[in-house]
């Protein structure tokens, strides 16, 4: 069961569409390869970045944010929160929501 939920982020961060950054989009815009992405999420944590703003990878030309520490949430309590279970395989992910009304499926 994973809960998404909304909230603001504030705090030091990186926005990899956005120059220099974005000259290494083919690493972190791979479908499959994840090596480059947890790198250079790494490397942020060492230089006190709290979150990284990206390209969308499921639904290109939205972005994304990935929070790297929990300081950077700025609305307490989350608002919005839903329960939802993901199955994945190779070649497809699978996202449910609790009460079996949405399910979403992406296939690779």
């Amino acid at each position: 069961m994973h809960t998404l939920f909304q909230t603001r982020i504030n705090g030091r961060s990186m926005d990899l569409t956005e120059a220099p950054w974005v000259a290494g989009r083919a690493q972190w815009t791979h479908g499959a390869d994840y090596s480059g992405t947890q790198a250079v999420a790494a490397e942020a944590r060492v230089h006190g970045v709290e979150w990284i703003r990206y390209e969308s990878v499921r639904c290109p030309g939205t972005h994304c944010a990935a929070v790297l520490s929990p300081c950077a949430l700025r609305t307490t309590p989350p608002y919005d929160m839903q329960d939802w279970v993901c199955r994945a395989t190779r070649a497809r992910v699978i996202v449910t929501h609790k009460d079996g009304a949405s399910t979403f499926s992406w296939d690779f």
